[in-house]
């Protein structure tokens, strides 16, 4: 659980691969951050708080804002659990991008229509 002192010291918005996101400091799941799972695109590490002391939990969501995983190893899904994701989601949300490789991909909150206009 958080102490009053890490609580404290945890910041209260994060930057995620393309913007700044809401952090949550939840004591049950040691803080978290709600982000699609686009905008994590690029990401290497799992984010975390003080000093690196401290994994957030990270709750990856699909394009429409709906739960896809929950994860404190962002390595690990990519590489794991990614393509059964990126499979099915690819279907579902066809004008989003679903790199085979999200680690290496560039962040985005856009569809590849507006990505390539950019």
């Amino acid at each position: 659980h958080f102490t009053a002192r890490t609580i404290a010291v945890a910041p209260k918005r994060l930057m995620c691969r393309s913007r700044p996101v809401p952090a949550r400091p939840v004591p049950a799941v040691r803080g978290s951050l709600r982000v699609k799972l686009q905008e994590m695109f690029g990401a290497t590490e799992t984010p975390s708080i003080v000093d690196g002391k401290i994994a957030l939990t990270i709750d990856l969501l699909s394009p429409a804002g709906r739960p896809l995983q929950i994860t404190r190893d962002l390595p690990g899904f990519s590489q794991n659990a990614y393509p059964q994701v990126r499979a099915e989601m690819k279907g579902c949300y066809p004008k989003h991008p679903w790199p085979d490789d999200p680690p290496a991909a560039v962040p985005t909150r856009h569809t590849k229509n507006r990505m390539n206009r950019e």
